[in-house]
């Protein structure tokens, strides 16, 4: 995200929270309840294709379904929660999915299972605590993949999990030399030394969806530009709450409008998103009832194509019929992240890097501390891989204090920060320096005091973009 961009929106303004609803018509003149008027069942065989006779949109029995069971590698437990490890898959170059199954604590401890700074729902969060380092090497880590609004591809926890086993997934950066990681999920602790699997097919094309639901993508289409996948929702227990997951957070004025929570990866940064013009009306089925939907989001280009869905783990290998090219539309770009020292490196396209001020300066300080050097080298190392030589450098503080003092402190900031990167990256670069003081917070300072602190240490930063490549 350029240093000069409008903040993060806050999550939490968009999430919607629904009892029991996760699909509503898209046009607005639906009958909700038409969902539970049965139709033709699909013939034998648990995941076979439903027939032509079956009608989208409405409920028909599960015709001897089960739910998909995940199969455990290895577990750890701390804090009052455990996690699962299913799978860790590469489903792209630079990154791959990890999968597993959390049982959150009682009560749900908030913000435990976030990204620091990334608390993104007023009384839960998202699943994306979880870094990969290679074996052996203490010095970088690898986060989550996150779009310029900070959103990242991964599953939410909230209230009304508590306690219960629920299936989850993120999308983690991983460079593609690594053949297996250390694996570290707060705050249940670290996996050692996991292989990195080839995203073989699913079995039956099936995943399983919070609590008690499943979804199986029986088909997936492809032409110009865009993916046609015909899916089933499955209810294999009663209804659960529902939010519709970080993964598809709705747009301001278009809540309720259909099932979106499926992003599709074809094995580049960037993932297809179902839109509101692609979705199709429904309801979540009523117990052992399922319902087909088809669901129309933008073509990432590349093979094999993995379906990740929010609340759920993903499903690999789906066959497509048609040409598969990038689209123009529905696709949303997913940085690779990396972390050294203090210096949080995200690569998309643009390179953007976040140095944290509570390792470059002391309290109220704009001298370099020498703790500094090791974020400015990471920095420099970045910088120089890339192919711009136009710096911005913007200084950020929290929204402490007074307003005037935190502008030019944070311009001091930015100087000094300008400065140093300039003696180390030499002649031929260029580097404007700004200071913005509270006026660009990365996030909201708001929720429980650990949230709050939280995202002050994000909000104390020093961003440095390159410009996009020519």
């Amino acid at each position: 995200m350029s240093a000069l961009a409008k903040p993060v929106r806050a999550i939490a303004l968009m999430a919607v929270l629904v009892t029991g609803v996760a699909l509503t018509g898209c046009t607005g003149d639906s009958d909700p309840k038409a969902s539970t008027t049965s139709a033709s069942a699909p013939s034998s065989g648990s995941s076979s294709t439903p027939s032509p006779s079956v009608v989208p949109n409405k409920d028909y029995d599960l015709d001897g379904l089960t739910r998909p069971v995940p199969q455990i590698i290895e577990t750890k437990t701390d804090k009052g929660q455990s996690f699962g490890l299913t799978s860790i898959v590469r489903v792209g170059e630079d990154r791959v999915v990890v999968s597993g199954v959390l049982t959150p604590a009682t009560p749900l401890k908030v913000g435990t299972d976030a990204e620091p700074g990334f608390l993104e729902l007023a009384k839960g969060g998202d699943f994306s605590a979880v870094t990969v380092a290679k074996p052996g090497d203490a010095t970088t880590t690898y986060l989550p993949v996150r779009d310029p609004e900070g959103r990242c591809l991964c599953s939410s926890v909230r209230p009304g999990f508590d306690g219960k086993p629920i299936p989850v997934s993120v999308v983690v950066s991983a460079p593609k030399d690594l053949t297996e990681v250390d694996l570290t999920v707060n705050p249940v602790g670290t996996f050692t030394g996991v292989k990195i699997s080839a995203p073989a097919p699913t079995p039956q094309l099936a995943t399983a969806l919070g609590v008690s639901q499943g979804l199986i993508v029986d088909s997936a289409a492809r032409e110009g530009g865009t993916v046609t996948a015909r899916v089933r929702l499955q209810s294999f227990g009663d209804t659960e709450r529902f939010v519709r997951g970080v993964f598809n957070p709705p747009v301001i004025g278009e809540q309720g409008t259909c099932y979106r929570s499926l992003f599709v990866l074809g094995g580049g940064s960037k993932a297809g998103i179902v839109t509101k013009k692609g979705c199709v009306a429904g309801q979540v089925p009523e117990k052992d009832k399922q319902v087909a939907l088809e669901l129309s989001m933008g073509d990432p280009g590349g093979e094999p194509l993995t379906f990740i869905p929010s609340d759920g783990l993903p499903i690999f290998g789906v066959p497509s019929t048609g040409t598969g090219t990038e689209g123009s539309a529905d696709l949303v770009d997913f940085a690779f992240r990396s972390k050294t020292a203090a210096a949080t490196v995200s690569s998309g396209e643009q390179v953007s890097i976040d140095l944290a001020t509570s390792v470059l300066f002391a309290l109220d300080s704009a001298e370099l501390t020498p703790a500094a050097d090791a974020s400015l080298n990471a920095a420099v190392q970045a910088l120089q891989d890339q192919s711009c030589r136009r710096l911005t450098i913007g200084g950020h503080t929290d929204s402490q204090g007074e307003a005037a003092y935190n502008l030019t402190l944070s311009q001091q900031r930015a100087e000094a920060v300008k400065q140093a990167l300039g003696a180390r990256l030499g002649a031929g670069w260029t580097l404007d320096a700004q200071g913005f003081g509270e006026t660009e917070l990365a996030v909201k300072e708001e929720g429980s005091p650990e949230a709050i602190a939280a995202a002050q240490e994000r909000n104390r930063r020093v961003e440095v973009t390159a410009c996009s490549p020519a």
